[in-house]
């Protein structure tokens, strides 16, 4: 078998033709022959911004697939490095980046792939930054602010009070953020009916989300990425991984959502999309039933779904977990 390193320009041109011809992104094998053809071509051809920008453009669909089906993010963090060297305002890849260092809590890393993220003028739209993203983007630099704050004033707190006579601005700046509140612990985030946000200590963590003493709430309790849980008057029942990012999107958008917009966050890249999508949804409708038979919170609205809960209610889970953010956005 020849190898594609051994070829011209011209040959790989051919195969790119037969390649194109077989257009599957769903498909990981198309995916890995392309990065073969336009990294030699690249090579070959160094000038040639197309040949770098489809590099770019696969090298961000491994990275995806990695990090979403195969959850393995150190490999995805390599793939999404590599388009940033390749194509330096891809802002996609350095948004990926720091969902990915967040969740491994290198919150530096965090805060500098976001920006970067920020600051990019992509070429092509598909690789620019969404409204909703650019939020995200900017929260997430804060949050990631705020743990390197906490973390370096819990070091801090352990110096001698005579050490810290030592530089008075530093006394002066710890009493400062201690009456503003800001290291005032509350680990936790809940969302009321989708559209209250609030940041919880650990004991309002425990007495909201506690499962018999919230009577008539449906209570949405992201643990870990592998613990989520869907409960009301103490019946509950596990949510599956990568049913947890479509329940979260339903509840917290209780105006409804549009197929489109769901498959273009998590099944643009199966076979099937819209059979992909229904299967889920109907997945997701027997768990829901699972905990209460009379429930039909998942409502088929013209061009997509709502969650239409009789009931009030709460979702949780920890201020450092993207889980959903890496599975869905």
């Amino acid at each position: 078998m020849i190898r594609m390193s051994n070829l011209s320009e011209d040959e790989l041109l051919e195969k790119e033709e037969d390649w194109w011809s077989l257009e599957d992104e769903s498909n990981f094998s198309w995916v890995t022959e392309g990065v073969e053809i336009f990294k030699n071509l690249s090579r070959l051809n160094q000038n040639e911004i197309v040949y770098k920008e489809t590099l770019a453009y696969l090298l961000l669909i491994q990275g995806e697939d990695l990090k979403l089906r195969q959850h393995s993010y150190e490999r995805a963090i390599t793939r999404f490095k590599q388009v940033t060297r390749i194509d330096t305002e891809n802002a996609r890849a350095f948004y990926r980046l720091g969902f990915l260092y967040f969740y491994q809590e290198k919150w530096t890393k965090s805060i500098e792939s976001f920006q970067s993220a920020l600051h990019c003028r992509p070429r092509q739209t598909r690789n620019q930054l969404q409204k909703e993203q650019k939020l995200k983007a900017h929260y997430y630099i804060i949050k990631g602010t705020q743990f390197i704050v906490n973390e370096t004033l819990g070091r801090v707190e352990q110096i001698p009070s005579e050490d810290l006579e030592l530089f008075g601005e530093m006394k002066s700046l710890l009493k400062e953020l201690k009456e503003s509140g800001r290291t005032e612990e509350k680990p936790y985030q809940m969302i009321v009916n989708g559209i209250e946000f609030s940041d919880i200590s650990e004991r309002e963590y425990e007495e909201l989300s506690d499962l018999f003493e919230n009577k008539n709430i449906i209570i949405f309790n992201q643990r870990t990425m592998n613990d989520a849980t869907l409960a009301i008057n103490g019946n509950e029942d596990t949510i599956p991984t990568l049913q947890i990012p479509l329940l979260e999107y339903l509840m917290r958008h209780p105006e409804g959502v549009r197929r489109e917009d769901i498959i273009q966050r998590m099944y643009r890249h199966s076979r099937d999309p819209q059979a992909a999508l229904r299967r889920s949804i109907s997945r997701l409708r027997e768990r829901v039933e699972r905990i209460n038979p009379i429930l039909n919170c998942i409502e088929t609205i013209d061009g997509g779904y709502r969650w239409n809960s009789p009931h009030p209610y709460r979702m949780f889970k920890h201020q450092r977990d993207v889980s959903t953010d890496l599975l869905l956005d």
